[in-house]
């Protein structure tokens, strides 16, 4: 039986409902409403796309923006895509933490900077890897 068979969603898409599903949650018990809607709506809002990405006859750009991957071509492609968005969530993760750090707020420098050495070792890691392979 194919993964697609067992499983409504991707495995990514699975945590990351799962997640979203978990701050709505949370949220509610908090008694943030606003924050519970938002993050409810795009769990209904993630699981209806990558559902729709999954039918047979889903487009490259469906699948591949879904996270609903069905094969390499598909991984590949992503790949690619998320290239450019790596390199921009770098350089957004340090104006973030250069502000935070210029407003002083010790816990959103703590946060900020924790992103972007995350992000820092993630890209030094995969880089890494992907220079030892070839």
């Amino acid at each position: 039986m194919s993964p697609e068979a067992r499983f409504p969603l991707s495995p990514i898409n699975m945590l990351l409902v799962g997640l979203l599903t978990a701050g709505a949650a949370t949220t509610a018990i908090l008694g943030n409403w606003l924050g519970t809607a938002f993050l409810g709506f795009i769990a209904v809002f993630a699981t209806v796309a990558a559902r729709y990405a999954r039918r047979p006859d889903s487009q490259d750009i469906t699948r591949v923006n879904a996270l609903e991957y069905r094969d390499e071509r598909d991984r590949e492609l992503a790949r690619r895509g998320f290239s450019a968005v790596g390199g921009t969530a770098l350089i957004l993760s340090l104006l973030a933490a250069t502000v935070c750090i210029v407003l002083a707020d010790p816990l959103l420098i703590m946060l900020s900077c924790g992103q972007l050495l995350l992000l820092s070792i993630v890209w030094a890691v995969s880089n890494s890897r992907v220079v030892a392979t070839r």
